[in-house]
């Protein structure tokens, strides 16, 4: 056997069956564009997985990765779509080399490569899926091209992560990209507009400059940091953004804020951040207590 095409629509009952066709060792091509699962969306079949604590098949990953490709091939253990833009297995040592010409790295791709420890990325790459190095707990480093525009949810989420360069051309960090690695400071670009809920949460950032062109901030963005700068386009800033709720005594943990003067809607009087329309009441529900994190999560 050589190729492999799937023209099925199958129950999900059935999905262990056809996970043992795909990943025969004589298997070079791989066709799903007529697979699928019967009433089963993208999240409920991402759902399905995360109940069952299973780290995702050969097959699950190509359903999971069929907005970018329908049709692979296999070479020498890698998984790459037709064209080689879209990477969904590889490999794994302690070094990762991500071929040049990938465009992509799919969903879950490298989900829970605990043996993964550097990584190289080509100049090529746009975009990383959702989870595609979740729980990688040793990697050390990322430095992502500026060609990457696009990151997926958790992506980075759960790694050892301790330096970080974002792309230049990032616009969007998406939920829980960063939790829980070990940063002690983050740069980010100054195209992003959003960084949304738990982004950077668990980690060991104590002090956040965000430039121009940041609008919104969203819950447990930035996690517990001691000093934060807004800058003048911020627009929208969750109460919570700056730790995990529910939390006991919040005001204990409030960084000390300053925010551009130019901006309309903020501003910050020692410390503490206020909204222009309501210049008396605190914006967090508490005056700048003094606040300083000694670093260790387990303390607020």
């Amino acid at each position: 056997m050589s190729k492999v095409v799937l023209t099925e629509e199958i129950e999900f009952a059935d999905f262990e069956k056809y996970e043992k066709l795909v990943a025969q060792p004589d298997v070079t091509e791989i066709d799903i564009s007529q697979f699928s699962i019967k009433d089963c969306s993208y999240e409920e079949f991402e759902e399905e997985f995360d109940l069952n604590f299973r780290i995702p098949s050969l097959l699950a990953k190509l359903v999971l990765n069929k907005e970018f490709a329908t049709s692979y091939v296999v070479e020498n253990g890698a998984v790459f779509s037709t064209d080689k833009r879209v990477l969904v297995s590889f490999p794994t040592s302690w070094k990762l080399v991500v071929p040049n010409g990938v465009e992509i790295i799919g969903h879950y791709a490298f989900c829970c490569c605990s043996d993964i420890k550097t990584i190289s990325f080509p100049q090529t790459l746009k975009r990383i899926g959702n989870r595609a190095f979740e729980d990688c707990e040793n990697i050390n480093a990322v430095i992502l091209p500026d060609n990457v525009t696009q990151l997926g949810e958790c992506c980075f989420s759960g790694c050892g992560i301790e330096n970080l360069k974002l792309s230049n051309n990032l616009k969007y960090i998406p939920g829980c990209c960063f939790c829980f690695n070990e940063l002690k400071d983050v740069d980010i670009p100054a195209l992003v507009k959003k960084i949304d809920a738990s982004a950077f949460s668990g980690n060991l950032i104590r002090r956040v400059v965000l430039p121009e062109g940041v609008e919104s901030i969203e819950s447990d963005a930035l996690s517990t940091p001691e000093y934060v700068w807004l800058p003048s386009t911020i627009r929208w800033i969750d109460k919570e953004f700056f730790c995990e709720t529910p939390i006991v005594d919040p005001e204990d943990c409030i960084p000390y804020i300053d925010v551009d003067e130019r901006n309309p809607l903020f501003f910050s009087k020692d410390g503490t951040l206020y909204k222009r329309d309501n210049p008396k009441e605190p914006y967090l529900g508490y005056p700048y207590s003094g606040y300083k994190w000694n670093g260790k999560m387990d303390d607020v």
